[in-house]
């Protein structure tokens, strides 16, 4: 019978540091394509970038939480998960309070 030594034992624990840095990576493009939409004018944008920017706004934030939650037991990047998380969070809230006052303006 073989002897595993602690030290050479698989840990139980995956180091997850890509996904914290995909989740802060994730959040900041979509942070970037929020902030276009308000420095930028839309109404200049064809009807296919304008979707393909409001895609970019909505997939982009689910992705940094998805990824951001995934890294957060993760020893190496829970900053960076944290800070992926919490600004994919504050996107889609902004994102859910800028459609539904949108439609009550209409």
């Amino acid at each position: 019978m073989e002897v595993i030594r602690p030290e050479y034992r698989p840990s139980h624990k995956a180091d997850r540091y890509g996904f914290a840095v995909t989740s802060f990576i994730a959040s900041m493009i979509g942070g970037l394509v929020f902030s276009f939409l308000f420095v930028g004018d839309p109404d200049q944008l064809s009807d296919g970038a304008a979707a393909f920017i409001f895609l970019l706004w909505v997939v982009l934030p689910i992705l940094g939480i998805v990824f951001g939650s995934l890294s957060l037991s993760s020893m190496r990047g829970k900053g960076l998960a944290i800070a992926g998380f919490v600004i994919s969070i504050i996107i889609l809230v902004l994102l859910i309070f800028f459609l539904f006052v949108g439609l009550l303006l209409q």
